[in-house]
Formats: C-alpha cells, sequence, structure tokens
C-alpha cells in the first residue's frame, strides 16, 4: 500500500490505521471500532469495504473518505491523509450542564457560517 508517497507491505486481514499504526505514522485515531470518525483518510486508488463507509455521510463517501480502522490495507493501493477542513466545521462550546456523574448536556455553535 502507498501513503503519502511511501510503500509499506501490509500484512494478512491488518486494517489500513494498523499498518500505519506499525510504521509510526502520525495519525488521528481513538476508538477502533468506526465510531468516532477520527482516522478518516482519503483513497486515491483501491477497493473501499463498505463497512470502511459506516455512518460516513454521502459527499464524504463521493470525495473517496473512509474509515481507515476497518479497511483492509490490502485492497488499497494508494490513499492520502483527508482534508479535514472539508468534512468538519469548527464549533465553540456554549454550555455544558452536568445531570449526574455520568451525563452531560453540551451545547454548541459552529464559528463558520
Amino acid at each position: 500500500m502507498n501513503f503519502n508517497n511511501t510503500e509499506y507491505q501490509t500484512q494478512p486481514n491488518e486494517s489500513v490505521l494498523d499498518l500505519l499504526l506499525r510504521h509510526a505514522k502520525q495519525i488521528n485515531y481513538s476508538c477502533k471500532n468506526g465510531h468516532c470518525q477520527s482516522c478518516i483518510l482519503q483513497v486515491i486508488e483501491g477497493n473501499v469495504e463498505s463497512a470502511a463507509l459506516k455512518d460516513l455521510k454521502d459527499t464524504a463517501i463521493k470525495q473517496g473518505h473512509f474509515l481507515a480502522c476497518q479497511q483492509k490495507a490490502h485492497l488499497i493501493k494508494q490513499a492520502t491523509y483527508a482534508d479535514i477542513q472539508s468534512l468538519f466545521s469548527p464549533a465553540r462550546l456554549i454550555d455544558k450542564s452536568f445531570y449526574c456523574d455520568d451525563i452531560c448536556r453540551i451545547q454548541i455553535e459552529t464559528t463558520t457560517p
């Protein structure tokens, strides 16, 4: 697999995220099960599995984005970092209220129109 113009040898059933972590590449991640969506990358060439598209917006999918933690590395020929600015909007915390020890309500608003 080629990532940012560097070639990496994949291992059987290895995810793109695990491949990049094994090679000490800088990549955002948290849950490793696709829910947090912090490991989004962009495919340049390759076959993206449906599991790697779970819960992504249609616009993100059309732009070639996928979840690195859910994608088998051997199916991706070339990938790069996603343009995060095109996926997310900056926001500001307006209010945070604790209802009990494990329930919190937050109110945010975007800082851009």
